[in-house]
């Protein structure tokens, strides 16, 4: 049963993508302006709103050989700190969808809706801009249908069709990040070493007391670093980057962070101190570093 759910969820990706791509061109149907809206089951949580934009330091310098799989970019002066920071931001919102999903298949919606509202209340204004330079539309009404999917019909199969809309819709986006930067290591293990980053400072907010008294903060954390784990894998899969000694310390370090938010459900206490797991993030971001130039 368990199986044939991830099916659900996942099987419309890639002919979502398409299919909104198409409408996605400049000149295309925009959707409609986003409202303040009041869903029924909404939890008002905090998360880290707004993150600042980055200098992304590691990704000067890295020649860009070639656009993007789907779409070219509309705007040749993007620079690749701008990719990275595009990268960054779409990260940290799916990383939100990711244990969004994953709480709603463990029948945790009330768990799970934050993570459908921070999205479009927290993120979206942040990279709304960069899809206007890049020549594409804007999906905060997908966004917004989706949240109010996983509120009023959590586990029917129109909230699973409407996530596939939504990933596929991200993973067009991302598609707009030339392929010189997407498969290249070190540009890509510093976007994912500031994505730790991020996990880390929430994983710290969840915290009070010496026990975790903030699950909106922890899944955070937890979802972060899904997302890290899924590009990460995509880049071991490339045979080029086999026995790559930054993908191993990647590995190597993402595998300690993850057992940090190993149960879906938080723990009463914390099973790392944060201190631990900032020094692990460090060591992650080294891997950029030890990654082939």
């Amino acid at each position: 049963m368990r199986q044939r759910r991830a099916m659900a969820w996942g099987g419309l990706a890639a002919a979502a993508a398409g299919a909104w791509l198409a409408a996605a061109r400049p000149g295309g149907a925009v959707p409609a302006l986003r409202p303040d809206p009041a869903v029924p089951g909404f939890t008002a949580a905090i998360c880290n709103a707004h993150p600042p934009r980055l200098v992304h330091a590691y990704a000067r310098g890295i020649e860009i050989v070639a656009p993007g799989s789907i779409v070219a970019v509309a705007d040749t002066a993007i620079s690749s700190e701008d990719h990275a920071e595009l990268l960054f931001k779409l990260g940290l919102l799916e990383g939100h969808l990711m244990v969004g999903r994953e709480l709603i298949e463990a029948k945790q919606t009330q768990l799970a809706l934050p993570h459908f509202g921070h999205p479009i209340r927290e993120l979206y204004d942040d990279i709304s801009g960069e899809l206007t330079r890049r020549g594409i539309t804007g999906f905060d009404g997908e966004l917004i249908a989706l949240e109010a999917l996983a509120a009023g019909k959590p586990t029917d199969p129109a909230t699973a069709a409407q996530y596939n809309k939504v990933i596929g819709i991200i993973g067009a986006v991302r598609a707009t990040v030339p392929a010189g930067l997407l498969d290249n290591e070190r540009f890509m293990l510093g976007v994912l070493g500031e994505v730790a980053t991020i996990s880390a400072e929430d994983y710290s907010e969840s915290i009070e007391g010496n026990r975790i008294e903030k699950p909106v903060e922890y899944h955070d954390s937890r979802g972060y670093l899904a997302y890290a784990d899924r590009e990460l894998r995509r880049l071991e899969g490339r045979p080029v980057l086999r026995g790559d000694p930054g993908l191993t310390l990647a590995r190597a370090k993402l595998t300690e962070m993850r057992a940090v938010t190993g149960s879906l459900l938080p723990p009463q206490r914390p099973v790392m101190s944060v201190g631990a797991y900032k020094a692990i993030v460090v060591q992650f971001k080294q891997a950029a570093t030890a990654a082939r130039a």
